[in-house]
């Protein structure tokens, strides 16, 4: 008997490890690598064929420690299994044959790069590092906010910074890393406190970036919710549990069993060993009033990643106007069609006059 309650205790140890494992894994905030370069010309660069390297489009190639090698263009050809594509450097050294790197939508490594930038600066506001970005020809003075999303980095935002530059919007992108996300709770409390440091006749709108729409929302339902006048959203998270449902599909891991681990996060122990600042609580589905009228998000239906039928019940529900017409993987939409850009380039123009 005794040693069966041994096994017993033993089980419910290893159970209960398993669990906070996989919890620290939904707030793990790390990026990996996702693909191995083969070969790289003065123009080109090769892959392995998969779904990833045959994608149309223009994208990001970023070493294991985040510096932007450069930018993989259209694909060329495609033989015995290999991928060719456009390529244009970007860093100083080549990408080693063999190299693992990480596959991204990033297409700039710095507000240096931007077309739209008069300047920029880099400010710490209790301990978040912010870019600070003028445009050119400025319009108004409503302030663009970009969120990244979990994982990922400010620079991969910066599609979107550009395009608000071009309208005449000062852009501002936080550094929301951390070893371990709160699903947007302490991540909205950094940006709280940078907008209370800014003027008060200034409007704000948002750019939230799959988690960043939590984080927006997060920012829209706060105390400073009123200076925000339009959100505009890209591959969003707007439910964790039909998020970690929807990736777990695609891996060994049983939907129930990761939901169970993200359930965890909610009471008090799971957050404690974890380190965590705070509680983890999920929002529910987004639905009218969670954004301010006329936001809009961006989503194509073929994300493996946040589910697209989430954007589609939280507009059904006058959360937002989707624009769902675009195939393309998690906030890739894009790097692959540039009826993306045109839709966004619209708003921040319509945000810029309205401002």
């Amino acid at each position: 008997m005794r040693g069966a309650a041994w096994a017993a205790a033993l089980a419910i140890a290893g159970t209960a490890g398993l669990l906070v494992a996989t919890a620290s894994a939904l707030v793990t905030t790390t990026s990996r690598t996702n693909v191995r370069v083969l070969s790289v010309g003065a123009d080109d660069i090769r892959f392995r064929a998969s779904g990833r390297t045959r994608i149309a489009g223009s994208f990001g190639l970023l070493a294991a420690d985040g510096t932007l090698l450069g930018v993989i263009g259209e694909p060329r050809s495609e033989r015995d299994g290999l991928v060719v594509r456009d390529w244009s450097p970007r860093a100083v050294r080549r990408p080693a044959p063999g190299e693992a790197a990480r596959w991204t939508g990033a297409l700039h490594a710095s507000p240096a790069d931007l077309a739209h930038a008069a300047s920029f600066g880099e400010r710490v506001v209790d301990g978040t590092t912010w870019w600070e970005i003028e445009p050119r020809v400025p319009v108004g003075d409503t302030v663009s906010v970009h969120l990244h999303g979990l994982g990922a980095t400010p620079a991969s935002v910066l599609r979107g910074v550009d395009a608000a530059l071009a309208a005449g919007l000062r852009a501002a992108v936080p550094d929301l890393r951390v070893r371990r996300s709160t699903l947007g709770a302490a991540e909205s409390a950094a940006v709280e406190r940078w907008l209370e440091r800014q003027p008060a006749a200034a409007s704000v709108v948002l750019v939230g970036w799959s988690m960043g729409a939590e984080v927006a929302r997060r920012l829209v339902a706060g105390p400073l919710g009123g200076r925000v006048r339009g959100v505009l959203l890209v591959s969003p998270v707007l439910h964790w549990p039909a998020t970690v449902a929807h990736s777990a599909r695609g891996s060994r891991v049983p939907a129930w069993w990761v939901r169970l681990a993200l359930l965890s996060l909610r009471g008090r122990v799971v957050p404690r060993l974890l380190g965590l600042p705070a509680r983890v609580a999920p929002l529910p589905v987004a639905t009218r009033g969670d954004f301010p009228a006329g936001s809009v998000a961006i989503h194509s239906p073929g994300d493996t990643v946040t589910p697209y039928d989430v954007s589609v019940r939280a507009a059904a529900a006058g959360a937002f106007t989707l624009h769902g017409g675009v195939a393309a993987p998690h906030t890739l939409e894009w790097n692959v069609s540039p009826e993306v850009a045109r839709i966004a380039t619209a708003w921040f123009a319509e945000q810029a006059r309205n401002g």
